[in-house]
């Protein structure tokens, strides 16, 4: 993939320009041509190095589908099923934080398809018509390529209303407009001119910056008090939550930040909230230590009632189902919600389901004839194969 900004060639599949920072177009993993938000593999890639994708992959695989095997008509987006004890306590601990005005840091872990985006976005959704105060901010941790900051950059430019396509030059006068509302008047050009740097867009000559070049720890330092600030300034008005997702590819300059607001934040009305798996815990270990409370969620896969529930939810309109894939969802299955969902996709590649007179049906006789698989791995599997 070309940066479109400078040309340069990047690795497939990286989504930040490793030499300038521009955004880039989501591209394929295995050749880096273009394909749609959320896919990792193109359609050649996917059927021509089938048994190279599944020896290098470790988690799910999302695939890019023919036009002809697109799932219109079912219903992916199936309201939000199960996880009750989950949100329950998290809301909790946010009205306790609203009340009380103290920081909640709490760690959303789980295998991957589990559920632990859609479940934080249910928490933020419900958060949000509980108090039209509340002020959500979101980011997303990087990876190989990524800038350092990558979530909390998200997060500033969220608050700031910075868009990507964004000159630097409008990137500053955003900043310095959000810092002026959120900061008091002494410290506008401090933050404005850290939060810049740290944006890749900084002021030229600043006087704030360019003294600490010497130092980089201490310019980390002044950033992270800047960030700091900024967030206190928000949450003296309003709730803040902040929604970071994918903490597996957090580097340790995003960790250490995360921690550090987690410490100076604690008398503020913040929840920070961080989702991802379980390596991320594994891959720090001092997570979640320090002069903070923290709270640890780790999500099992849906109960078999929410799995059939989230199956139905999905089939919604496709008549019969058959008991025994019910009884497939329920009990065979590894009862992940993505899993659910690429079986769904299998069986319409395998032509078991599929629209009649624009109506869905599952054809029991050809269910019957195959063995479902049953894991996420098994399914993707699957489904590459089917379609060589």
């Amino acid at each position: 993939m070309n940066c479109p900004k400078c040309g340069v060639p990047n690795e497939p599949g990286t989504r930040v320009c490793q030499v300038c920072g521009a955004s880039l177009p989501p591209n394929c993993k295995g050749c880096g041509c273009k394909v749609p938000e959320g896919v990792d593999y193109c359609v050649l890639c996917r059927t021509g190095r089938t048994e190279e994708i599944l020896e290098q992959t470790s988690g799910p695989v999302t695939l890019e589908v023919p036009g002809g095997f697109l799932p219109a008509g079912l219903d992916f987006d199936a309201p939000f099923v199960g996880r009750k004890d989950e949100i329950e306590r998290t809301l909790m601990l946010f009205k306790g934080s609203t009340e009380d005005k103290y920081l909640s840091f709490i760690t959303l872990t789980g295998p991957p398809g589990v559920g632990k985006t859609r479940l934080a976005s249910e928490v933020v959704r419900r958060l949000e018509e509980g108090d039209s105060k509340v002020k959500v901010l979101r980011g997303n941790c990087g990876g190989p390529g990524a800038p350092p900051y990558a979530a909390f950059i998200q997060v500033i430019a969220d608050l700031a209303g910075v868009d990507r396509q964004d000159r630097p030059a409008s990137v500053r006068s955003k900043l310095v407009e959000a810092v002026t509302k959120y900061a008091t008047e002494s410290r506008v050009t401090e933050i404005s001119h850290l939060l810049a740097e740290m944006l890749s867009c900084p002021f030229p000559a600043s006087s704030v910056v360019e003294p600490l070049f010497h130092s980089p720890a201490q310019l980390e330092m002044r950033m992270f008090l800047a960030v700091r600030w900024l967030i206190t300034g928000v949450a003296a008005s309003r709730p803040v939550v902040i929604s970071l997702d994918n903490g597996q590819r957090a580097g340790p300059e995003t960790v250490n930040l995360l921690h550090y607001l987690a410490a100076g934040l604690r008398d503020s009305p913040v929840m920070l909230l961080m989702v991802g798996r379980p390596d991320m815990v594994r891959l720090h270990s001092q997570w979640g230590e320090g002069d903070f409370e923290h709270a640890k969620f780790e999500l099992a896969p849906l109960d078999p009632d929410d799995a059939e529930a989230l199956l139905k939810g999905i089939l919604l309109g496709v008549e019969p189902i058959p008991p025994s894939l019910v009884h497939t969802v329920r009990h065979s299955l590894d009862r992940h919600p993505r899993t659910i969902e690429e079986l769904i996709r299998y069986l319409m590649e395998v032509k078991i389901l599929g629209r009649e007179d624009a109506k869905w049906t599952l054809d029991e006789d050809l269910l019957s004839a195959i063995e479902i698989p049953t894991s996420h791995e098994e399914i993707v599997a699957e489904r590459l194969r089917s379609l060589d």
